[in-house]
């Protein structure tokens, strides 16, 4: 495994910070005591707390992107790809609490701030991405007409309720357990009419 660069381990530390102090109460002196990096060091990679608060930000989306790139990649069949997008999802967030807690409460300080355009393309790269595997599956007649826009919701959107519940501590337990009947639901609310099973559903 590659050394940790000096600008995740700033990233790593502030991500540390946030979590316990908040992110209006933390410094940017904690982050340098945290990581152990220079004042200089510190202002070279980022300039400010608030560029810190958006690298942070856009590399928590960058690593879930990848992680979920692997997912779909690692599958052949519509079907298991989108389950594994449901599973992908709440696999990372179990594996990272942390700074997925950061990331669902500071999407709106990250769009006010200097790396806003920054987030407005990695949103519309996402987005892309999606209408493009979801104009694929449905010219396969794998799933049903449905716009881009609506897409990852339906997939991903009541994981993504079950994720907030679970990370406020409203649900118990290991994530994970919660992602089979979710995927399960995602699938059934895509699928095309004509590969829907006997089962009524």
């Amino acid at each position: 495994m590659a050394r940790e660069s000096r600008k995740d381990s700033i990233l790593q530390a502030a991500l540390m910070c946030f979590t316990k102090h908040g992110v209006e109460g933390t410094t940017i002196e904690m982050i340098r005591e945290v990581s152990g990096a220079s004042i200089g060091s510190l202002y070279h990679h980022f300039g400010n707390r608030e560029r810190i608060i958006g690298a942070l930000y856009l590399e928590g989306i960058k690593r879930y992107g990848q992680q979920l790139n692997e997912a779909l990649a690692s599958q052949s069949s519509t079907e298991h790809r989108l389950r594994a997008v449901v599973h992908g999802y709440l696999g990372w967030i179990a594996d990272n609490p942390d700074w997925a807690r950061f990331l669902f409460s500071s999407r709106g300080q990250v769009e006010a701030g200097p790396l806003a355009d920054e987030l407005t393309s990695a949103n519309a790269s996402h987005l892309s991405r999606m209408a493009a595997l979801g104009e694929a599956l449905e010219q396969r007649g794998d799933i049903r007409a449905i716009p881009a826009q609506c897409l990852p919701a339906l997939i991903t959107g009541p994981a993504q309720e079950v994720a907030r519940n679970w990370l406020a501590g409203r649900l118990t337990g290991d994530l994970r357990e919660y992602a089979e009947p979710l995927a399960e639901a995602a699938w059934r609310s895509v699928r095309a009419d004509r590969i829907r099973t006997n089962d009524g559903g």
